[in-house]
């Protein structure tokens, strides 16, 4: 088991980029039971503005975001060595996505 604490800042127009509104750090201290702690920062901006999220929302919006790295891409990684593929000529790379994803299924 790990004790997981992390906070979250959320900030308005702090990038002058087109459709960035908001950015997001995300700081986390993770604690696995007998092993050290391990800290992280990550980052992340939206086309949403402080208004349309809170950020409980933002959140769980990024959680989701490691749900589908967690699932999809892991069998693509590990399943089918995706990354490691040495298909890269003409349209044999999106022949192989589409084999993979039809293995995968929805």
């Amino acid at each position: 088991m790990a004790v997981v604490l992390a906070s979250l800042r959320v900030t308005q127009n702090v990038f002058i980029h087109s459709g960035w509104a908001t950015s997001l750090r995300v700081h986390r201290r993770r604690k696995p039971t007998g092993k050290p702690e391990s800290r992280e920062s990550v980052y992340a901006v939206t086309s949403l503005d402080t208004h349309q999220m809170s950020p409980a929302d933002l959140a769980a919006a990024i959680r989701g975001h490691w749900g589908i790295e967690n699932s999809s891409h892991y069998i693509r990684d590990v399943t089918f060595a995706e990354d490691a593929s040495t298909v890269h000529a003409g349209s044999a790379p999106r022949a192989m996505a589409a084999f993979r994803n039809l293995a995968i299924g929805p």
